[in-house]
């Protein structure tokens, strides 16, 4: 494989080892970039909510949510959160990891890739839990999700 001439990402380097490989990233190191990204927007969601939310308080429970405009503000957020992020390279979770989203060459990825690879985060997630996406990644030699697969990047060490 040869090495690409320009670093793949303004965030960092090349995304090749040193012995010229990519190093894919599994389950347990792409769960912990979703746990950190998950509290992020997190934060994010509780600011939306604080601004525009419903609260609800019955007993001893209280829930609160977004409807109308603020839900689908939040929407689009997370939506640019994850497809601006990782055509830069990483989002928050993955580059507090050391891990970028690349091409299969190592290469960065498009807007249009990091896209697709978040339109199917949804099946990728089901049945609950993210289980289909830790199959895929299990059972692929690059460790992709059906996202990965079907936009053409992987996961990889920075």
């Amino acid at each position: 494989m040869n090495m690409p001439d320009q670093p793949a990402t303004p965030m960092g380097g090349p995304f090749i080892t040193e012995g010229g490989q990519l190093e894919y990233c599994g389950i347990g190191r792409r769960f912990g970039a979703l746990v950190i990204d998950s509290v992020v927007l997190g934060i994010i969601y509780g600011i939306f909510v604080a601004m525009a939310g419903n609260a609800d308080a019955s007993g001893s429970s209280v829930s609160v949510s977004l409807t109308g405009l603020p839900a689908f503000l939040y929407f689009v957020v997370v939506v640019f959160y994850y497809v601006i992020l990782e055509s830069r390279g990483a989002t928050l979770g993955k580059a507090a990891l050391g891990m970028r989203v690349a091409k299969l060459d190592g290469t960065s990825i498009s807007m249009g890739q990091a896209f697709g690879r978040n339109a199917l985060r949804v099946i990728d997630s089901l049945p609950c839990l993210y289980i289909l996406g830790a199959i895929l990644i299990a059972t692929s030699d690059k460790k992709q999700r059906l996202g990965d697969r079907a936009a053409g990047t992987v996961v990889v060490r920075a």
